[in-house]
Formats: C-alpha cells, sequence, structure tokens
C-alpha cells in the first residue's frame, strides 16, 4: 500500500474539488487505483464536513450550571447534563487510566 504524500493529498483535492473529475479520470492522472482513489476522497470529504458541522461550544454563561463532583463531592460550573466530574478530578490517573508503574 502506497502512503499519500501531503502534495498528492493536494493535488486530489484540486482534481476532485475543483475540477469535478470522476476517480477514474483522478487515479489515471495520479497513477493509482481508482478505489484508493475513492477511500482517500471520502475520508477527506469526511474531515471537511466534521468541521463545518461542528456543534458550537457552549461559551453562554446560560449554558453554565453549577454541579457537585461526583468523585470528590466539590462544587464545579458545568457545561451541560453530561459533565459530572471536575476538571481537577478528570486530571487524576484513575480518570485518564494512566498509571504509573512501581519500579
Amino acid at each position: 500500500m502506497k502512503t499519500w504524500t501531503a502534495e498528492e493529498i493536494n493535488q486530489l483535492e484540486e482534481f476532485k474539488g475543483h475540477l469535478k473529475l470522476s476517480h477514474e479520470e483522478v487515479a489515471q492522472r495520479m497513477d493509482r487505483s481508482a478505489a484508493a482513489v475513492q477511500v482517500k476522497w471520502s475520508k477527506i470529504r469526511g474531515r471537511h464536513r466534521a468541521v463545518y458541522y461542528k456543534k458550537p461550544p457552549c461559551d453562554q454563561p446560560d449554558d453554565w450550571k453549577d454541579r457537585q463532583c461526583l468523585m470528590c463531592g466539590c462544587d464545579f460550573q458545568s457545561v451541560g447534563n453530561k459533565n459530572r466530574v471536575c476538571k481537577k478530578c478528570k486530571s487524576l490517573d484513575s480518570w485518564t487510566g494512566q498509571h504509573t508503574a512501581l519500579i
């Protein structure tokens, strides 16, 4: 399997995005298979789509609410009802799953 270089990705974006060439035409010009072009193009489009349709962050004070941390019990500013653990507790090894080995 041949890896895609940054230059090839730029070429692919030019051929598919701006020139609207078919997968087969791009594959022929880039010395790749049509399937490889199709897969890479769908991944690129998915990446761009994720940027455009990303949910905006909740910076509004209305979205923030005081909640009690489920780990340490302290009060903290929570964004949404699924945020129930404070930042201090989220940085602990028990939350992140990173355990230091004893030597």
